[in-house]
């Protein structure tokens, strides 16, 4: 982020965005290139930012979860108090930034497992921090670009999500996932983990597209646009930015003047009488009909290939995973429920 300096690649961030893929069962790519994204933002001082969105680290992965519900909540506020109150859980992850598309269902008592598809997963620098609560001006925001240019990790989702429950739910699922495997300390509210939401509604029609039979990969077309909302840091904002959106979408939809391609932000405190206790989405910008990045390959940075030099050891890519990855969630439990007897509600 300092002018005039030359970007280098983190290895433990590579070592760490392959743990990361090979958790989520993505296929890995032995080779994957960087390139420069253009557009301007007062948080990215550079003008671009280096990522790989068209050729990414990884790809095509999956993730099984259950849709948060607040039984989930109960539960945890129930071990705490086992644990004779040793202080406030951490419910967060490493700066990976999730983008869902929720189409919003009632369909919050679902209990079964349901499979998110996972785009990619790429390496790519991170911005500054646009900080608006703190300012007494609603129209002035301070930047914070004391994280600006560092490496992270950005898993890419498929829209196959259809609840703010189910966005929370997947969210929580990677996060704890990431945690246990090592590539992130778990703490959304410092900014380790944060979630970008992409909103959109779209109609149910009765007989062949009832709820019903709703295919999860597919949508009725003419949807309308789909609206991100940046940087959100627990699932309690999740679940509420969704909610809200669904619900703001709906109106102008209903009036005839669907909302455009645009990004918000989520704010926590009131910011109107219709919301006295906060939770709105506000616009930050608008991106039109189209956007032109003008990606171009990194001139700094050669393209990654993952072997024993980039590793940082004698093992080729599976050696790496098989001796770095250690025994995933599901496995654990299902050696408890088999081996020993356990439960299935103990041993999760």
């Amino acid at each position: 982020a300092y002018p005039g300096t030359l970007p280098s690649l983190s290895m433990s961030a590579v070592k760490a965005s392959v743990i990361s893929a090979a958790a989520l069962n993505c296929q890995i790519h032995e080779t994957s290139r960087f390139e420069r994204k253009h557009y301007f933002y007062p948080d990215l001082p550079n003008g671009y930012q280096i990522t790989q969105q068209r050729w990414p680290l990884a790809s095509n992965g999956f993730v099984d979860f259950r849709p948060w519900s607040n039984n989930q909540r109960q539960m945890k506020k129930g071990k705490q108090n086992t644990n004779l109150r040793r202080g406030k859980p951490t419910n967060c992850n490493k700066k990976h930034d999730v983008s869902a598309k929720v189409i919003m269902q009632s369909n919050q008592g679902e209990s079964e497992n349901i499979q998110l598809r996972i785009e990619r997963i790429q390496l790519e620098q991170d911005t500054g921090k646009t900080i608006t609560n703190s300012i007494a001006s609603a129209s002035q925001s301070q930047i914070d670009l004391n994280r600006a240019g560092c490496a992270l990790i950005e898993i890419v989702s498929h829209p196959d999500l259809r609840s703010a429950h189910e966005a929370a739910g997947v969210v929580e699922k990677i996060r704890k996932l990431l945690k246990h495997v090592g590539t992130c300390d778990g703490r959304m509210e410092e900014g380790s983990l944060r979630c970008d939401l992409n909103v959109s509604i779209a109609p149910i029609f009765e007989g062949d597209l009832a709820p019903s039979h709703i295919q999860r990969s597919k949508l009725p077309e003419g949807n309308g646009h789909r609206v991100e909302v940046k940087n959100l840091n627990s699932l309690r904002q999740i679940i509420s930015a969704a909610e809200y959106e669904v619900l703001r979408q709906s109106i102008l939809a209903r009036n005839n003047t669907p909302t455009g391609r645009e990004t918000r932000t989520f704010h926590v405190k009131p910011i109107s009488k219709e919301f006295p206790f906060g939770g709105e989405t506000i616009i930050i910008r608008k991106k039109g009909d189209s956007v032109d990045y003008r990606f171009m390959p990194e001139p700094d940075i050669p393209p990654l290939i993952l072997d024993e030099e980039s590793l940082g050891s004698n093992l080729n890519l599976e050696e790496f995973i098989e001796e770095n990855m250690p025994e995933l969630p599901e496995e654990t439990v299902a050696r408890l429920v088999n081996d020993y007897g356990i439960s299935q509600d103990v041993a999760d």
